[in-house]
């Protein structure tokens, strides 16, 4: 809202449908680990299915895909992530209790496939499941659930 009382709403329009180009091998010539924050309450089915793409965001509205980060990823670039998927994750079980996962990309099926996210520079994503074999728990993180109390 401004000072005149006048909200203000931001869009950002995209096609619907658009060509990624396939970046896997330079993206496992690069890095070993890619990383993605899950809240708490998510982790033992990750830990037991996997990494499964969904399209569960508030904020954007995608095909079914697990976002990552790159693996050289700046840790003030990953905590400011997190914070963002915390503060519009609307979940009843959202407690602000996050956790970052490894995933292991250098000996994974050559049918999971890794493009660069179109929105952020440290996004990849995937269209594939990583099987939990290949996910493992490195930080819990507590984040904030709103930034002001109401």
């Amino acid at each position: 809202m401004d000072g005149s009382g006048h909200e203000f709403l931001v869009m950002q329009f995209e096609p619907s449908c658009q060509l990624q180009t396939d970046e896997t091998e330079n993206i496992k010539s690069q890095y070993d680990t890619l990383y993605h924050w899950t809240p708490e309450y998510c982790l033992q089915g990750v830990l037991a299915q996997g990494l499964v793409p969904s399209h569960k965001n508030n904020v954007f509205n995608y095909p079914p895909r697990t976002y990552l980060m790159k693996g050289d990823s700046d840790d003030r670039d990953m905590l400011r992530l997190g914070q963002m998927l915390c503060l519009t994750n609307k979940n009843s079980k959202n407690n602000g209790g996050y956790v970052l996962l490894a995933i292991d990309i250098k000996n994974l099926d050559d049918k999971v496939r890794f493009y660069y996210g179109p929105n952020s520079a440290i996004g990849i994503y995937t269209e594939q499941v990583i099987p939990s074999d290949k996910i493992r728990q490195i930080n819990k993180q507590m984040f904030p659930t709103q930034l002001k109390q109401s």
